[in-house]
């Protein structure tokens, strides 16, 4: 259902909280590392597709910390493949959000 949401509104934020409300209830262990990875592919698109959509950046920045409490061994990981993401992001989007949320980062 949250993907159905989010196909037909990028911004909508009640969709992307859902997601972060069920994932960590409907996975755990291994499946949870899995899932946090494809959702980090599924931010990356709509990121792409609106740089400068806060809804997309909060959940990012769930992703981050979800992964920083629940699969810290593949923390620095996935804020190098992020930083270089943010990097290439910035390159052709040099206004877009992904530079006031590195600052803060």
């Amino acid at each position: 259902m949250t993907m159905q949401l989010i196909e037909a509104d990028p911004s909508n934020y009640s969709a992307w909280h859902y997601r972060s409300v069920l994932i960590p209830r409907l996975y755990s262990g291994e499946e949870l590392s899995t899932k946090i990875t494809e959702e980090f592919e599924l931010i990356k698109q709509a990121l792409w597709t609106d740089p400068n959509d806060q809804s997309a950046w909060l959940y990012h920045h769930w992703l981050v910390g979800i992964r920083k409490n629940k699969d810290p061994e593949k923390l620095s990981e996935t804020l190098e493949q992020e930083l270089n993401g943010c990097e290439e992001l910035l390159a052709e989007e040099p206004d877009s959000k992904c530079k006031s949320y590195l600052l803060t980062a």
